[in-house]
């Protein structure tokens, strides 16, 4: 957490709050337990409560009512947390072990994708090629940017 304490100084307070968000999803690359740990007791947590206080700062810096706030950091510690919880998790025993190379097992779930019915899992079909294809970061970064609209558009601000 020392590390990102001059976060959040950024003139616009989703920016800040991307900063703080992005900053923590980055300290999981190299610590993928880390999500898992801040599942933990958050509550209890100086590192948690630290971080949840410093993205509450950010929001308080918008026209949002005390629950707004309150609801939008939850929903953004949610995502960052989960999401470094599910990147955190041991890859498949196979991959682990090296029975099986990662890109070997994802074409494989691909390939199991596309041999579900396509009348009954139509999304799953349409999204199929990105399982292979899409970068974690990226994705990250992106569900992360639709929270943030949602903040952004609640507060009645334009981008």
């Amino acid at each position: 957490m020392a590390r990102t304490a001059h976060l959040g100084d950024a003139d616009d307070p989703i920016t800040a709050l991307r900063e703080l968000a992005l900053a923590f999803y980055a300290a999981t690359v190299h610590r993928p337990w880390l999500g898992a740990y801040f599942l933990q007791d958050a509550g209890t947590q100086l590192n948690g409560l630290t971080l949840y206080d410093r993205m509450g700062q950010q929001l308080m810096r918008l026209d949002l009512t005390p629950r707004q706030r309150f609801d939008g950091v939850a929903a953004v510690m949610a995502y960052v947390v989960g999401v470094a919880a599910d990147r955190g998790q041991d890859p498949p025993p196979e991959v682990r072990d090296g029975r099986v190379e990662r890109d070997e097992f994802v074409a494989t779930f691909r390939a199991g994708l596309r041999e579900l019915d396509e009348d009954a899992f139509p999304f799953l079909h349409h999204v199929a090629d990105e399982f292979a294809a899409h970068d974690d970061a990226e994705q990250f970064r992106a569900g992360l940017d639709l929270l943030l609209a949602g903040l952004r558009l609640q507060a009645g601000q334009s981008a």
